[in-house]
């Protein structure tokens, strides 16, 4: 009977590990959205939902990072194209 509720509970803590895991991974992961979406509002300074090497360059970034950020070479990055660059490093 013990051997049967240890072997329970080893089952019940290997099958439950993989959930805390994904769980840890998804929380990091949210936070790590909402800091970006944070930087992104922080930087885009006239509330376009873009953001332009001018308002880049107040943060030091180089034009060379801003145009690899720049996916669709419009001039200006969208939130999408900050988070993918941000993502990046």
């Amino acid at each position: 009977m013990t051997n049967k509720l240890i072997a329970a509970g080893c089952l019940m803590a290997l099958t439950a590990a993989p959930v805390f895991a994904e769980e840890t991974v998804n929380a990091q992961d949210a936070a790590a959205q909402k800091a970006i979406a944070s930087a992104f509002s922080e930087i885009d300074a006239n509330h376009d939902m873009k953001i332009n090497m001018e308002e880049l360059s107040t943060k030091g970034v180089k034009l060379a990072k801003f145009k690899k950020a720049d996916i669709n070479n419009d001039g200006s990055l969208s939130e999408d194209e900050f988070v993918a660059y941000s993502r990046e490093k």
